[in-house]
């Protein structure tokens, strides 16, 4: 039976500072004389890169445990697509290739591994903070470069995305995937969920203006670039035909008895632009409706909002330490993908 060592814990590591701090232990031109000065300089460390007992106390150690993460994490960055990114941040997987070639292998010096609370024959493993914080780079600059001509890729992302995680100040709830074969099953998913299911509906093929429903009254539409807009056409056919939600009375579009509700449809973006429109591209369905008379039912019924997948807004210590710590050794350590 394999028993999984603990690393040390926080606590551990800086009741040892009296015993392991040295000579080797400061970078040159750096001063600690107080106690209280090198508790918070091996603490700094060891949040950058975790805490374990050789690296931190020794100055050209951690300088070359730093540079082995940034190279790692750039070679990583370079051979993984989106998905294999979001997986590798959240620490559902491990690296693209390990240190010794096995696809399982956590022996790189991207990772922490220690034993699960409740099964000491049993690990974890999660990239340490630095690697963490150059994943969520590359994610960013990885989605931020998706082009109008591979809106497939950044929809497969927001696919994962949908299914929980953060970003920026937004906590996306996990959530199970209901994935229907044609537009006529799309309707009746979206339609039948409920906020205890925890479920979201991933569209069928050429369904209009979501991609994503997380209720039948939020709605998800991912967009690659700076063109974002619904058609009036498509908005009322979704309304009347599809969803059943409205009806066309006169020159006008109206709820149906009983189902006016307030509809959220955010545009999930790779970019930060929140720019919209509402446009008119008339059709036979919507042949004679007014469209000044549309566009003030969808400016009542539905609140259009952004959320930009480039922007994660987190870990802000952590880019600290990368940037202190990259003076000190004079070497930049997260470097921008050509």
């Amino acid at each position: 039976m394999l028993l999984v060592t603990a690393m040390p814990s926080e606590a551990e590591v800086l009741a040892m500072i009296p015993i392991l701090w040295t000579e080797r232990t400061a970078f040159p031109g750096q001063s600690h004389d107080t106690a209280e000065a090198k508790v918070q300089e091996i603490k700094d460390r060891c949040d950058l890169t975790g805490y374990t007992i050789r690296n931190p106390f020794d100055h050209a150690l951690f300088k070359g445990h730093l540079l082995k993460i940034a190279q790692e994490s750039q070679t990583v960055g370079m051979q993984s697509n989106l998905i294999h990114l979001r997986s590798l941040y959240d620490g559902t997987m491990t690296s693209v290739e390990g240190a010794e070639g096995e696809a399982s292998s956590v022996s790189s010096k991207l990772y922490l591994i220690g034993p699960m609370h409740d099964d000491w024959a049993t690990a974890y493993v999660k990239l340490n903070p630095m690697a963490k914080l150059m994943t969520q780079k590359v994610l960013e600059e990885t989605i931020s470069g998706i082009n109008f001509k591979r809106p497939f890729e950044f929809e497969d992302f927001c696919n994962l995305m949908c299914r929980g995680g953060r970003v920026g100040g937004d906590t996306l709830t996990a959530r199970a995937r209901v994935i229907p074969a044609t537009k006529a099953e799309t309707s009746a998913c979206i339609l039948s969920l409920t906020d205890d299911k925890n479920e979201f509906v991933a569209a069928s093929t050429s369904y209009p203006v979501l991609d994503f429903a997380t209720s039948r009254h939020d709605w998800i539409n991912p967009k690659v670039g700076s063109n974002v807009e619904v058609g009036s056409s498509a908005f009322v056919r979704w309304m009347v035909k599809d969803l059943c939600l409205a009806r066309i009375v006169g020159h006008e579009l109206q709820w149906k008895e009983g189902k006016k509700a307030k509809i959220t449809l955010t545009f999930w973006r790779n970019s930060s632009g929140d720019t919209f429109r509402f446009v008119d591209n008339p059709s036979q369905l919507t042949e004679g409706v007014n469209f000044e008379t549309l566009q003030a039912f969808f400016d009542d019924s539905v609140d259009v909002k952004h959320l930009d997948l480039t922007d994660w807004h987190s870990l802000a210590r952590t880019k600290h330490l990368v940037g202190r710590y990259g003076l000190l050794i004079g070497k930049d350590l997260i470097v921008p993908r050509s």
